[in-house]
């Protein structure tokens, strides 16, 4: 006699876990859906198996419509599910749908937290400086303290678009926080400066963050040399001094990037030049791989890979017996050595 067994929930769970660990988010799901087929009642186990399988591919549509089906069959949510939602969509910078779940939360009489409100500032500041600078301020009104790294968040949107005002404002709160500005801090800024072309506010910082015991790096000397090539007019001088200062003096090897940056400053005979003279091998350098697709991850890295923080200051990346010219000023001076979604149940659900 054939022996039936029936399936319980233990083993649409294992088939839901099994298929969130393939990526197959959309099999996940339909194991999902077929408990309520055997009779068997959802629990929240394996619910947030299945939606977390859709969040990881990236899959919004998905999450949203499990959590749907969840809120139907009387699966209780708490804060945990919104939060993965609003940093679901935020992934995806759909400022939309983040606040849309934001203010699901709230009507469910959840109260926001520090992931809710970081999620919500890290999609923000990537579309919308000004939305970002608003959470942040509502978090902060909340009672939510926010640590160094949403800071430098919001700081790097606005220095990116070139709002150096405000990103001076949130440099500024960064030490009213009790809190010290890292490699990153100092990065946003001189980056901001330098597509702006103020290459004395950019090597002003540069100095400043040397001065807290962060060695300068060939990306910050990149930034610098950015700010010679958006100056007015260009500061071709300074920039081969900075190059000399680099190389001969950090012992760094610069990248695509830098020898780029020269080329179009002094000219690329003058570039080979510079470059026989200092013993970087340029043709090495400019076969390799392009360093160029890199650098929007190394100018705004994520909080867990910032730089840290080195022992002693350094020197100013120019001497005091430098004469380049920089908008009348010398490069000493400029080195300055010191509407909610319906997320409740639906009929027919």
């Amino acid at each position: 006699m054939a022996l039936r067994l029936e399936p319980d929930v233990a083993t649409f769970t294992s088939l839901v876990r099994a298929a969130a660990r393939g990526g197959d988010h959309v099999a996940a799901a339909r194991w999902f859906y077929r408990l309520g087929k055997f009779g068997i009642e959802s629990d929240r186990l394996i619910f947030s198996a299945a939606m977390s399988s859709a969040v990881r591919t990236g899959d919004l549509g998905v999450a949203e419509q499990l959590f749907r089906h969840a809120c139907a069959k009387g699966i209780p949510q708490d804060l945990f599910n919104f939060n993965v939602l609003i940093d679901a969509a935020a992934k995806q910078q759909n400022l939309t749908a983040a606040h849309a779940w934001f203010q699901a939360a709230r009507e469910a009489r959840l109260t926001p937290d520090a992931i809710t409100f970081n999620s919500l500032i890290h999609a923000a500041s990537a579309v919308k400086p000004a939305d970002a600078e608003r959470w942040y301020l509502e978090a902060c009104a909340a009672g939510i303290d926010q640590g160094l790294d949403t800071l430098n968040t919001v700081l790097h949107a606005f220095a990116r678009t070139g709002d150096m005002v405000r990103a001076e404002a949130f440099f500024s709160r960064i030490a009213e926080a009790g809190l010290k500005p890292d490699v990153y801090s100092f990065g946003a800024m001189i980056n901001g400066y330098a597509k702006r072309g103020d290459l004395k506010a950019a090597t002003a910082r540069f100095a400043e963050m040397e001065a807290g015991g962060f060695v300068g790096t060939v990306i910050q000397f990149n930034q610098l040399l950015k700010a010679c090539a958006n100056a007015s007019p260009p500061a071709a001088a300074y920039a081969e001094e900075l190059f000399r200062h680099m190389v001969a003096s950090r012992g760094l090897r610069p990248d695509q990037v830098a020898l780029r940056s020269l080329g179009r400053l002094a000219g690329s005979r003058r570039l080979a030049e510079l470059c026989r003279k200092l013993g970087v091998d340029q043709a090495e350098i400019m076969g390799g791989p392009d360093d160029t697709r890199h650098m929007k991850w190394v100018l705004s890295p994520p909080p867990w890979r910032y730089g840290r923080k080195q022992g002693g200051a350094v020197a100013p990346p120019c001497g005091a017996s430098q004469a380049a010219q920089v908008d009348g000023t010398s490069s000493a001076t400029l080195a300055l050595s010191g509407s909610s979604p319906d997320w409740r149940p639906r009929r027919g659900a």
